[in-house]
């Protein structure tokens, strides 16, 4: 990947500041209300925040469990959800396939691939993370501004895939994760 040029450094710190805040545990759940939903207004960092601290609270045991991973889902763009839906197969795939990500310890952005002129439609963010266990794994979220339907407007995570650590070369399925 190419280094993070210094005119996004700004926005890298804004993303960053806004994941070290949503590790902190319980700031999503709110009892009684409802999880966060796609809007216009948001992000595509804030949707990445969203989803992160969902995964985390997934797992907790002290919070709502099924409303971070329905906030997960809720982010998920259409395409996606078509494809792991419906929820509850979303969820017992995440839970199965990304282990590492629900309730995990740490969530740190490595790098950031704010849209473009190019590709105004498309982030990409490097994670690594730092599971409940200690072990670490790295990914790629690919977030998309849907253009058309209720969802207009709106930016939603289009896939999750495992990474190879940097500087590592990923030959098999289960790289990413040591």
């Amino acid at each position: 990947m190419t280094p993070v040029a210094p005119s996004l450094l700004a926005c890298f710190a804004a993303l960053l500041a806004g994941l070290c805040f949503l590790n902190a545990p319980g700031t999503l759940a709110q009892d009684g209300a409802d999880p966060p939903r796609p809007t216009p207004e948001l992000t595509p960092m804030e949707v990445l925040a969203f989803q992160i601290e969902g995964l985390k609270e997934a797992a907790d045991a002290h919070a709502d469990a099924d409303r971070g991973m329905r906030t997960v889902w809720a982010f998920a763009c259409p395409a996606n959800q078509a494809q792991t839906g419906p929820f509850d197969r979303f969820d017992a795939m995440v839970r199965t396939g990304y282990p590492i990500l629900v309730g995990h310890r740490e969530a740190v952005v490595l790098e950031l691939v704010p849209p473009e002129e190019d590709r105004p439609d498309a982030c990409f963010a490097l994670l690594r993370v730092t599971g409940a266990d200690g072990s670490r794994g790295w990914f790629i979220w690919h977030l998309t501004r849907e253009a058309d339907g209720p969802l207009a407007g709106c930016w939603m995570t289009a896939a999750v895939v495992p990474a190879p650590a940097p500087g590592e070369e990923n030959d098999d399925a289960g790289a990413g994760v040591v």
